[in-house]
């Protein structure tokens, strides 16, 4: 996966990275997600699925500098579903779920 694209979530605060296109097994395995957990009577958020790599929280600019880095070439062997817990001065990450790497 390529991450060429920067932004900013701007309520989180957060400067993140992504590709320009979502791979279309991953926008899948998301649209898959959504469609199981509309029987829990959940509903899938407005915005569009995003994925993304952070960079810097408690970012202050409401657009990250205009000279990006060139893109970069981001190889993963599995998909990992990880949860964000907002704590007092930060947050912590807690691994839910994880696929086999691929290829083992």
């Amino acid at each position: 996966m390529q991450l060429d694209r920067y932004g900013v979530f701007h309520r989180q605060r957060i400067l993140w990275a992504g590709p320009s296109e979502t791979a279309p097994g991953l926008q899948q395995a998301h649209d898959d997600l959504w469609q199981w957990l509309s029987g829990y009577g959940l509903t899938p958020p407005t915005q569009p699925f995003r994925p993304h790599v952070t960079l810097l929280r408690n970012i202050t600019h409401a657009e990250p500098p205009g000279d990006a880095p060139a893109p970069l070439d981001w190889r993963y062997d599995r998909m990992v579903l990880v949860a964000s817990e907002s704590l007092t001065g930060g947050s912590r990450y807690r691994i839910v779920a994880q696929t086999r790497p691929l290829g083992g």
